[in-house]
């Protein structure tokens, strides 16, 4: 089975034709909350400002605007993108679209971060 599989089983988007999945001694069973999964390709939302697809799983989870713009911005600086929060992904380089993708990634502060070639190109 290839890599890519092996990633999607880990995150739980695939259950696994044998044997079984333990993250952190305990089954996985759906969806690994503990794991952040940055894909090879890209996964912005183009409608979608780079410090709105950054905090997009913080809003998910129903953290408060104002604290998700914090650790949204907090983050953009982290990877080298401050003041590019209003950027939308188009006017972004491939560089500055993984970067973004990275800290949408690190700002969910995952236990665990599966990475499938995500600095490839």
């Amino acid at each position: 089975c290839g890599k890519s599989t092996l990633l999607n089983v880990s995150a739980g988007l695939l259950e696994p034709s044998t044997g079984t999945v333990r993250v952190f001694g305990e089954p996985l069973k759906g969806i690994n909350a503990r794991a952040g999964y940055m894909f090879q390709t890209e996964a912005l939302m183009p409608w979608r400002s780079a410090l709105d697809n950054v905090i997009a799983g913080l809003e998910f989870r129903g953290v408060p605007r104002d604290e998700a713009v914090k650790q949204g911005e907090e983050w953009l600086r982290r990877v080298g993108l401050g003041g590019f929060g209003d950027r939308y992904p188009h006017q972004l380089s491939g560089g500055m679209r993984k970067r973004v993708s990275l800290a949408q990634t690190l700002v969910m502060d995952p236990d665990i971060i599966l990475m499938d070639e995500p600095f490839s190109a």
